[in-house]
């Protein structure tokens, strides 16, 4: 029987496998067919046993032994580059800020475009509504810890593998009662996500005309209705990626302040003025660059495909080789070479749509 600590922290898994990009499965699945359901179940395959191995790696001999990815990768790289056993943990950090800045600055561009044709009878400007949904954003500021966090973000959007660590704490769960709980996860979130693209591209039958975000397709009656919904979504979804990315940057640049803890659970101030420099900094980069969309496949090409596929593929080769069975071995292999060609390919499409945008 799971403790109530441990069903808590594995009951946070949901929050990991659920988003607001299951809009665009419609449109990929009209122009993919059945192969675009394939990938969509093998991904789910993927992704989950990446997650395990990741969860793998912080134990040894059975014994909780790492708390972050940064740790993970410090004992990997310790042997590679004695001078600088450090290396690791700060190429690991700088990947999961840029993924995590990213996905912030991407809500905010969702959540800006979802306000602004919602109100677009009030003739509200873009900037209008970006300082709008900012304003939403503000309490994010003040999270400390992950429970209401993962309370807020239960429509979390990404399969990612950068919040496992923190939930897999061993004060939450056992490495058992959590693979077991994202296993389970990651299959319903395959199922459903499966089901709805099936449903809207078989019943609803725009065919060809299936629009890049699905909501574009419907109309004018409900569309109102269910950009509202998606808004609400896009919100709560942010505090998640907002607040990992801040507990990284306060563990690594703040290291003696992180580990102040105030009798009323209150930020000091040098970790507020980091996280308020974090969420300008999503904003600006909403605001100013162009074709964020193309760029953030770009850099979700270099960091997600080495975050989920890559890295724990070689980091559970390094750390348990000895352990490994033949098959373990094989599968890590394969899982890193399509790890490669995704991270390829979709560098390849992005900078080619890119240059064509120019």
């Amino acid at each position: 029987v799971l403790s109530l600590d441990a069903t808590s922290g594995c009951a946070r898994f949901p929050c990991l496998v659920q988003g607001i990009f299951v809009l665009d499965l419609p449109f990929a699945l009209v122009h993919s067919g059945y192969v675009g359901l394939l990938l969509l179940v093998v991904s789910a395959w993927v992704c989950n046993y990446t997650g395990r191995v990741l969860v793998s790696c912080l134990y040894e001999d059975g014994h909780w032994v790492r708390h972050s990815y940064q740790d993970i990768a410090e004992a990997c790289c310790r042997d590679l580059c004695p001078r600088c056993p450090a290396l690791g943990g700060a190429m690991v950090n700088v990947a999961q800020l840029i993924e995590l800045s990213m996905t912030c600055t991407l809500y905010l561009v969702v959540s800006t475009s979802l306000l602004f044709d919602s109100l677009s009878g009030l003739a509200v400007p873009r900037l209008g509504c970006s300082l709008l949904a900012l304003m939403f954003l503000m309490p994010c500021l003040l999270l400390t810890d992950l429970r209401p966090v993962s309370t807020l973000s239960l429509l979390y959007n990404l399969i990612t593998h950068l919040d496992l660590p923190p939930v897999t704490r061993g004060q939450y769960a056992g490495q058992a009662p959590v693979q077991h709980y994202a296993g389970w996860t990651h299959g319903a979130a395959c199922v459903l996500k499966t089901l709805f693209a099936l449903l809207v591209s078989c019943v609803l039958t725009w065919g060809r005309d299936t629009s890049e975000v699905i909501t574009d397709s419907l109309t004018p009656l409900l569309r109102p209705l269910v950009n509202t919904c998606l808004l609400a979504k896009a919100l709560l979804s942010f505090p998640l990626p907002f607040y990992s990315a801040a507990e990284i940057l306060q563990a690594w640049i703040l290291r003696d302040v992180a580990s102040i803890s105030k009798p009323d659970c209150t930020l000091p101030r040098p970790a507020l003025l980091l996280r308020a420099t974090l969420l300008v900094s999503c904003l600006l980069l909403a605001l100013l660059l162009p074709r964020f969309s193309l760029l953030m496949g770009l850099t979700g090409s270099v960091t997600g495909a080495a975050m989920t596929l890559v890295l724990p593929c070689v980091f559970h080769l390094r750390l348990q080789w000895d352990r490994l069975s033949a098959r373990d071995r094989l599968t890590d292999g394969c899982i890193l070479g399509l790890g490669v060609l995704c991270s390829a390919s979709g560098v390849f499409c992005s900078v080619k749509r890119l240059l064509q945008g120019l």
